[in-house]
Order: structure tokens, then C-alpha cells, then sequence
């Protein structure tokens, strides 16, 4: 199936992430740091514009940051670099500064599909129905504003996911797991480090810090159903951890074992209660919500980049090499595969307003596809007419 439009870059794209309210924004992250925020033309359903600003920028101003490594040239790395920057687009709130407003200048960060729930919050920030209003004028003139730099890990950031007010604690948490195997818990309103994951065990002290696992964090998903957080790791494993703020109280429920190669991606899918883990082995599997057993495994005949959720239908989409493909959350069947790019795909979003899929690729291009339709099921009286109509042809032939 072809794609309804391409956006082309001068650059590999790395991640993606959107924004729900109006006007619809996605921002795509690139591998030199640069952003793109992208705005659908009113003139024109396939036309686009675009606004550039550069993360190093931001340093040159006088704005804090981390201190980044020199990567390496593979895939999952450049992709980590790329979730290292994104932990900034987390605190890019949408009340700007006169200055900026005068600059005409964002600071808008790379996207990524599993921070789009943090861009989601950091723009509902519980402001007034005004706020909000002057907050969109404000999104589309003056851009937006980096507010802080969550800077503790040492090496690239593997994976992101927040934990909200609504479970029942006294702010909104980001956990963030990295190539350094360490795991940070965030203040998000205070925009401060919370916590390192340290020791659970029982006769140990709890103060000590240990690491996470024995190889990379390359993703990291959350599950409000079960307030338990799994991140997938390059030693071919995934890990289920109980949430607490005080990490020495994250005790390990579950290691999910089957992939034979890096775990590339992990999420929670929310309408199976299921975890869903995306692997270079080829294999996409699907396991119980406890993470006890692996209740399905779908060969993908290729290495799984990156995985999406159809957030209207629950359909898997899954960017594996160059192709997009869909699978029936019911049957596991492929009931769509989406061909063009030329280079490996690296972030799948939905954007259910617009029924569109945007994937974003190293072949320096991002491409918008019409989301998968589900056909409706037939009635019984649409099987029965089916049915007396196939035997009346019969009927008739025998005449």
C-alpha cells in the first residue's frame, strides 16, 4: 500500500512523537540533534510545513545539558542517542517567554513513539480552559521552550515512560533505563532526580546501587493496570519490575526469556493486557500480562526496529527493515504491509484524529499512511443470503 505523502530531510530520522490537541503537530528528531516540527498545511491535505531548531543551539545559549558520548555507528545506538535528547521534549511546556515569543524560535525535541504520552502531559499541564487556548496561539507562533535538562545517565538513553498523578502518587514520574543499565525515577513537576534504582534484595542494604541488568536498556514501557514497568535489554531479556518512587522497593516480578537476539522494543498493550517485545531475532512476541509465559510469536522474516499500537482498533504495527506492517491483534495474521522507504524504519506513530500512521526512517524521510480500517463483521442475515444465494447458483447449474 502506498503512502498518502513524503516529508524529506536532509538527515536520517531517528524518532517521532505528536501532539493530541489542536493544531496537530508532529516533531520529528534527527541523528545530528536537529528537530522538525512538522503542521499540515490548511491549503492542502499533503502539504507541510516546517520549523528547524537545532538542540546545540539551546547549549550555545546558555541552557544546561548533559554531556553526550561518542556513539557508535549501529542502529541501536543511534537510536538511544537520539531517546537521549528526547528526555528535554518532556519539559517543553507550551507558555512562553516574551523572549522567545520576540525569537520566533522552538525548542521542540526529537520525537519518539513511546514519549508521546510525555508530550501529552507536559502540554496539559492542568492550566485554565484561557491558559489553554493562548497556549495553542503560543504552539503555533512562537514555538516552544526547553525548561529543563534531566541529566544523571552516562551514556545514551535507551527508553522512557511516565507515571502519572492518576495512580495515586503526589506528582508525575519518568522512569528513564539507559545503555549505562541504570534506572532513574524523575520529578517531572519538580524537574529533579527522584531516585536510582538500588539494591531490592532483602539482606541487602538498600542504599547500594546496582545495575539493572547485565546488558544495554534499549526500551522501557509502563503499565497502569498492574503498576509494574518492563524494560527489554541487548542480553536478549526483559524485565518486570513493581513501580515504587523508592527504587529499592521496585522488587522483580518477572524476566520474560525467548528472543535470541537484542530486545529492540517492549510495550504494554492496553487493550489485550499483554506485553508486546519486538526483536533483531526476527520474532515479535506477546506475552501473559504477568510475564509468566509466551502466549504467541509472529515471525516478522526480518529484524524488529520499533513497535506501534493501533490505539482505535489494537492492531500491532511493527517497523521491521524497510516496511511497515500490521498485524490483527485477534488472528496475528499480517492484514497490511506498507512498502517505500528505502532504509530501515526507526519510530512508528498513530494519530487516530487523522486515521494516519507517520513512520520515520533512515532513509531520511518520514511518510504518512492511511491507518488500518478493520472491515465490519457480517451480520447473520447477511451469512444467510450469502449462503441461499451460493445454493441457488448451485441449483441452477444443476438445471
Amino acid at each position: 500500500m502506498g503512502c498518502v505523502t513524503v516529508l524529506q530531510s536532509k538527515l536520517p530520522v531517528e524518532c517521532l512523537t505528536y501532539t493530541q490537541k489542536e493544531p496537530i503537530l508532529f516533531f520529528s528528531g534527527h541523528s545530528d540533534g536537529m528537530i522538525l516540527k512538522w503542521e499540515q498545511q490548511q491549503s492542502s491535505y499533503f502539504l507541510y510545513s516546517h520549523e528547524m531548531f537545532n538542540m546545540f543551539e539551546i547549549q550555545s545559549r546558555g541552557v544546561a545539558r548533559h554531556n553526550t558520548i561518542k556513539l557508535r555507528r549501529n542502529a541501536s545506538q543511534r537510536k538511544a542517542h537520539s531517546a537521549d535528547h528526547l528526555v528535554n521534549a518532556a519539559l517543553n511546556g507550551d507558555k512562553e517567554s516574551p523572549a522567545v515569543a520576540a525569537s520566533k524560535k522552538t525548542t521542540q525535541p526529537p520525537s519518539f513513539t513511546r514519549f508521546e504520552v510525555l508530550l501529552e502531559q507536559s502540554i496539559n499541564r492542568r492550566c485554565s480552559a484561557a491558559e489553554e487556548e493562548n497556549a495553542s496561539v503560543n504552539n503555533r507562533v512562537s514555538g516552544f521552550v526547553c525548561k529543563k535538562v534531566l541529566s544523571h545517565h552516562i551514556q545514551p538513553v535507551g527508553g522512557v515512560a511516565v507515571v502519572g498523578r492518576d495512580q495515586g502518587y503526589s506528582t508525575d514520574y519518568l522512569i528513564s533505563g539507559g545503555w549505562d543499565r541504570r534506572i532513574c525515577v524523575w520529578d517531572l513537576q519538580a524537574c529533579v532526580l527522584h531516585d536510582i534504582f538500588s539494591n531490592t534484595a532483602p539482606d541487602e542494604r538498600s542504599n547500594v546501587q546496582e545495575l539493572a541488568c547485565d546488558g544495554a536498556i534499549l526500551d522501557l514501557a509502563y503499565s497502569p493496570k498492574r503498576n509494574e514497568f518492563a524494560y527489554s535489554s541487548s542480553d536478549g531479556m526483559i524485565y518486570i519490575r513493581h513501580f515504587s518512587p523508592t527504587t529499592s522497593q521496585m522488587k522483580l516480578v518477572s524476566v520474560l526469556q525467548g528472543h535470541e537476539a537484542d530486545v529492540t522494543a517492549i510495550l504494554w498493550h492496553s487493550l489485550l493486557n499483554k506485553w508486546l517485545s519486538g526483536s533483531e531475532d526476527g520474532s515479535i512476541r506477546l506475552w501473559n500480562e504477568d510475564g509468566t509465559k509466551c502466549e504467541q510469536i509472529l515471525v516478522a522474516n526480518g529484524a524488529v526496529n520499533c513497535l506501534c499500537i493501533d490505539r482505535v482498533n489494537g492492531c500491532i504495527l511493527a517497523g521491521i527493515q524497510e516496511s511497515l506492517r500490521v498485524y490483527d491483534p485477534e488472528s496475528f495474521t499480517q492484514v497490511q504491509r506498507n512498502i517505500g522507504h528505502m532504509d530501515s524504519i526507526r519510530s512508528i506513530i498513530h494519530i487516530p484524529e487523522r486515521s494516519q500512521y507517520v513512520t520515520a526512517s533512515w532513509d531520511r524521510t518520514l511518510r504518512i499512511w492511511n491507518s488500518y480500517v478493520k472491515p465490519l463483521p457480517k451480520s447473520n442475515d447477511m451469512r444467510e443470503n450469502a449462503a441461499a444465494e451460493g445454493k441457488l447458483q448451485q441449483d441452477v447449474k444443476h438445471v
